[in-house]
């Protein structure tokens, strides 16, 4: 290959990427580490296709008709991925993950992670384990529960982060199939290899602002292992 044609190729790829990062509602050009710059538009077109797919599930037979799934937003190459429990009426309004006020709480945590650890929102993939809203006071049925599964675990390797946090005990119970954040969080489990953190979910922290100390504990060893993979 030419010099000529090997910089059209990179200059295509970025183009692509940054059409996927805008349809996002990303702003910012995020800074990847190691990720070869011809690999992101197989990424991008997988993980659209996906989404694509989420949007018209219909799997389960028990998703209402006015339901509008929402599928995720952010990086398709993220270093951190943070998955929530189910949609909100303000996310369904707007297609895209924690619009509302939990969004508000975790823009902050991701703030605050990045004035240590030197990432941004820019840098991460967010998303529910449910991809539809549900009933108030209702978690997912098993059949409910199972389609979705099956969807974020598609995701999760679409995107293969470094690490993953599981928000609250409907992310923790479809990932590491054990609903109880209290006594998982602290520390690293494994999905397929990558590492998780389970933590409190931001409507919790809400609605509980003492355990935002423990929140910050879990997220320190997520920076901790964020930093590993920064090179000086």
């Amino acid at each position: 290959m030419s010099e000529a044609s090997e910089y059209k190729k990179i200059v295509e790829n970025l183009l692509g990427r940054l059409e996927y990062l805008l349809a996002s509602g990303i702003t910012d050009v995020p800074v990847e580490r190691g990720a070869p710059p011809d690999g992101v538009p197989a990424a991008k077109d997988g993980l659209e296709a996906l989404n694509n797919e989420i949007a018209g599930c219909v799997v389960c037979g028990f998703r209402d008709a006015k339901a509008r799934p929402v599928a995720g937003a952010g990086n398709p190459r993220p270093v951190i991925m943070f998955i929530g429990g189910c949609p909100t009426v303000e996310d369904e309004k707007k297609g895209r993950p924690f619009s509302g006020g939990d969004g508000a709480q975790l823009e902050k945590i991701i703030a605050w992670m990045s004035s240590q650890a030197g990432f941004g929102i820019e840098e991460a993939y967010l998303c529910h384990a449910v991809k539809c809203r549900l009933p108030s006071g209702k978690g997912p049925s098993y059949e409910e529960a199972g389609a979705c599964k099956s969807l974020l675990e598609r995701q999760i390797k679409a995107l293969a982060p470094k690490v993953i946090v599981a928000l609250g005990p409907i992310a923790a119970d479809f990932i590491l199939g054990n609903p109880d954040v209290k006594g998982l969080r602290g520390r690293f489990h494994s999905f397929n290899g990558i590492k998780v953190m389970p933590t409190y979910d931001p409507a919790t922290l809400i609605k509980a602002p003492a355990l935002k100390k423990e929140t910050e504990t879990d997220m320190l060893l997520v920076i901790g292992e964020l930093k590993k993979g920064q090179q000086a």
